[in-house]
């Protein structure tokens, strides 16, 4: 449930604010995925556009009498690359704004109205995210709508519970260490030669981002082979494969 807030002394009699917000992605369902949160949200690379999230905020007159308001203000915070495509209170569309705050990007839709006692409002709001280069994946981003007086930044009069979104670039990610085995005068088929890299790490670490982790497999391959020390016909090709199930 949202946070109800009574407020200023003008609309005490009148009006009772109760929001909740929840959220979905459009493209992507993870198992994880709850009401409130989000995971795995693709925000896009240069080959593509992100994930389309719909957010929707279900606004509540809990007040048990009230004359007609019209001068509400919804109010909250987005990410930086989420484009607003569709603003819709109940089955209508409604005019909206994109205003920064302490380098925050924001969404304000005005005009929000209640004609009596016991109304509740849908606010639905849908978008994308853009292609971007440069962005915190494995991160979550948190938001929580507001309602205000019409022009009072200060005034609150309800926040919605907190909606969380966590990114991933859907990406396969690899990081290979020295694999430099040093100098041999002699080599023969199938000996072992032991990496001059004396940390303990491995030589390859992996990252699995995917949203949809199948089986794969990776295969590594020296690019010139090996000669004994007369740099005879004797190579040594060293061809190695490495199979990964997830």
């Amino acid at each position: 449930m949202g946070d109800t807030m009574e407020f200023s002394d003008d609309y005490r009699n009148r009006i009772n604010i109760l929001s909740k917000s929840s959220l979905k992605n459009l493209g992507y369902k993870d198992s994880k995925d709850t009401d409130t949160e989000l995971y795995n949200v693709f925000p896009g690379n240069s080959d593509s556009t992100g994930d389309s999230i719909e957010y929707k905020t279900l606004i509540t007159n809990t007040k048990d009498s009230v004359s007609s308001i019209s001068n509400l203000n919804y109010f909250m915070a987005i990410p930086d690359n989420f484009n607003v495509s569709e603003v819709k209170i109940d089955s209508s569309d409604v005019k909206y704004s994109i205003v920064k705050e302490n380098e925050t990007k924001n969404i304000l839709v005005k005009g929000l109205s209640f004609d009596n006692s016991n109304q509740s409002k849908v606010l639905t709001i849908k978008g994308n995210f853009d292609s971007v280069e440069n962005f915190s994946y494995n991160s979550n981003f948190s938001t929580s709508s507001k309602i205000l007086l019409d022009g009072d930044y200060e005034n609150i009069l309800s926040q919605s519970n907190i909606i969380k979104m966590g990114f991933t670039d859907n990406s396969l990610n690899f990081s290979v260490d020295d694999l430099n085995f040093g100098l041999h005068s002699h080599l023969y088929a199938n000996q072992i030669i032991n990496s001059t890299n004396d940390d303990s790490n491995p030589y390859v670490e992996f990252e699995d981002r995917r949203r949809q982790k199948n089986a794969f497999s990776l295969s590594l391959k020296q690019e010139s082979p090996y000669f004994d020390d007369e740099n005879s016909n004797a190579d040594f090709e060293g061809i190695y494969y490495i199979i990964i199930k997830i």
